[in-house]
Parts: C-alpha cells; structure tokens; sequence
C-alpha cells in the first residue's frame, strides 16, 4: 500500500509512523520497525540507528538471561535486515552473548557443527538464512543424516531449497 502513495503521502506517512515509533512502548514497535526497513519505507541511518538500539537492548536482556515474549525474532529479523543488506552491523555489541543460537545467526559458516540445532533452521525458514547456509557443509550433512534417520517433512523441504539453491550458483559459475 505504501508504494503506491504519492511522494507527500509517503512523507506523510513515515511522519506519523516515526513520531509513533518514538511514543510506543509496546511489543509491536520493533515489529513495525522492522517491516517498515524491511519495505524500504525508511532508509535513513537515523532511523537504522534506532532499530539498533532497540537491538542492543534485547542483547542486554538476553546477556542478563531476561528473554522478550519473542525471545529470539528480535534477532532474527536484525539479522535478516544485514542479510538483505539493508543495515550493516555495526554498532550493535554481541559480546556478552552467549547463547548457541546467537553465535550460530553471526556467523554460521564458522559454528561449531556440534552445537548446532536442527530445529533452528525452522525458527529461520521465513527469512533469508537459505541463502546463507547454502554451502556450509556440515548444514548439509546434518540435515541429510536427519532424514535417513527420523524423517521431517519441514527439515527435508529445507534440505532441498539448499540443494536447489547449490544447483543454481554452481550453474551461474559454470
């Protein structure tokens, strides 16, 4: 809907949308946040800088064991956004984490295969992860071994986006 308003409508629009960002202080803000950087409704660093800060907050309470009803999708969706390369991630401070999970969204390719969870990749499916762990072998190997061992219909459809997604970068680079 936002696309299609004129140019005043739209500055209109994120007027009222920023000033209500500023004054909620409820579950939905950094929801909203993320889907209007998401939809590229705002990209100025003003308002990147702000979801940032609500990020770091969340690291804060998960640093301290105090998790948000949505535990994890705060950090998810931020690290959707750096996939997405709609922010960087800069700024944002993850050393107090320790959490498997967290350390597995920063940087996957270099994880430890023997921490890592199945089930996580469910937690990611809507979001732009395929791309990411497409190629990162140990990925592959545990899904594989998964579905000969204890079939899962959510984890084979992974399994085979990631293999699509293989075919189609090894025939781009042939």
């Amino acid at each position: 809907l936002y696309q299609v308003l004129s140019d005043n409508k739209k500055n209109e629009f994120k007027k009222i949308l920023h000033e209500y960002l500023n004054n909620a202080q409820n579950s939905y803000r950094y929801e909203i946040y993320y889907i209007a950087l998401n939809e590229n409704i705002f990209d100025n660093e003003e308002i990147k800088e702000e979801f940032k800060k609500l990020v770091n907050e969340e690291i804060l309470n998960l640093g301290k064991g105090r998790y948000s009803e949505y535990k994890y999708s705060y950090i998810i969706e931020y690290f959707d956004l750096i996939n997405k390369g709609v922010l960087n991630n800069e700024g944002v401070d993850f050393s107090i984490i320790k959490d498997s999970f967290i350390l597995f969204l920063q940087d996957p390719e270099n994880f430890n295969p023997e921490n890592f969870q199945l089930n996580w990749l469910k937690d990611l499916k809507r979001y732009n992860f395929i791309d990411i762990i497409t190629g990162i072998e140990y990925i592959e190997k545990i899904l594989l071994n998964s579905m000969i061992e204890n079939y899962d219909k959510e984890l084979s459809e992974i399994y085979f986006k990631i293999k699509n997604q293989t075919k189609k970068i090894s025939t781009n680079v042939h």
